[in-house]
């Protein structure tokens, strides 16, 4: 699996040794790392832990990025435990503002007590459709894995658009 930042260089355009900004107010863990921390990066994930401990402190969570090639993207939720609750997971690999507003939302209700478990469809997420909780291993722990609808509302593997249908893949690696 990638690291963090080989994700988001991915991303950029700038070669250099600085974990570079999408934008100015990029909202993305590496983005703001990289607004805190410039420099040369010797050890990313080294560099990284303080910006990660920090977020736990601050926010109670971060999101970790990761991607082992194009098919296999993955956002996570970390620090969720402390709140008696799974995290989340998605592997879409849609916008990360997207992505960050959509596990956000499921963080903060978890942070005022409300508890989601697998196989449950959840509204009030994204407007006028559903999204399904899945229940996934990721280097194997338990998460729930967020289950994004096809343009028609479906969410079952069978129904559903063939490229969004392979958020159902491998769901206990």
């Amino acid at each position: 699996m990638k690291t963090d930042k080989e994700v988001h260089d991915e991303d950029s355009d700038d070669q250099e040794n600085e974990i570079p900004d999408c934008t100015p107010d990029c909202p993305c863990f590496a983005c703001q790392f990289a607004r805190a921390a410039r420099g040369s990066i010797s050890d990313p994930q080294e560099r990284l832990e303080p910006w990660r401990e920090g977020q736990l402190l601050k926010n109670g969570w971060y999101t970790h990025f990761g991607s082992s090639g194009p098919f296999d993207f993955t956002a996570t939720t970390r620090g969720l435990e402390r709140y008696g609750h799974r995290n989340f997971q998605i592997v879409l690999p849609l916008n990360r503002g997207l992505i960050l507003s959509v596990l956000g939302m499921f963080v903060e209700h978890v942070k005022n007590g409300q508890r989601f478990e697998p196989n449950t469809d959840v509204s009030r997420i994204i407007v006028n459709n559903n999204i399904r909780l899945l229940s996934a291993r990721e280097d194997g722990v338990n998460v729930l894995r967020v289950i994004f609808p096809d343009n028609q509302g479906n969410l079952d593997p069978g129904s559903m658009d063939k490229d969004l249908a392979k958020q159902h893949r491998k769901l206990n690696t």
